[in-house]
């Protein structure tokens, strides 16, 4: 979630689970994959498939800007880590996996049967490891940093 978070900007309300009201996260839904021009269509697209995917597009059902509807997207990073293609597709992975209906958002996770949402607690806590282990040459404490930070 933070690797999304961060490519494609996102309010803390569009990738975490968050009780505001103006709370609005993606959903499994929301997630447009091409190889191309051609768009794979989730309900049948297969686990092989979805790697040949070469752009990702989330898109906003209550946009920032007011525009409801688009769909904004980017291509793969070049990393195997940090790359927002890649991330999505294990969030779709992850919630197929599980038998997810598309309205499901995509900070939902499942163990041992029961649903939860990745929250704030959890992305700062990752963020302040992170912190904690390269942030010093930077001039960055854990206590600096939270999920806002992104």
């Amino acid at each position: 979630m933070t690797i999304l978070a961060f490519y494609f900007l996102l309010w803390p309300g569009e990738y975490i689970l968050l009780s505001a009201e103006y709370a609005t996260p993606f959903w499994l839904q929301d997630i447009h994959l091409f190889q191309g021009l051609p768009k794979h269509h989730l309900t049948t697209c297969t686990m092989a498939k979805l790697w040949t995917a070469t752009y990702v597009g989330l898109e906003f059902t209550n946009q920032k800007n007011g525009v409801k509807g688009e769909i904004i997207g980017l291509g793969k990073s070049g990393s195997n880590t940090w790359c927002p293609m890649l991330a999505v597709i294990h969030c779709i992975i992850a919630l197929y996996w599980v038998h997810a209906p598309p309205t499901m958002p995509l900070h939902a996770y499942s163990t041992a049967g029961h649903w939860y949402g990745v929250t704030a607690s959890h992305i700062t806590a990752q963020l302040q490891v992170a912190a904690l282990t390269m942030g010093t040459q930077y001039g960055l404490l854990p206590a600096n940093i939270s999920t806002c930070s992104l």
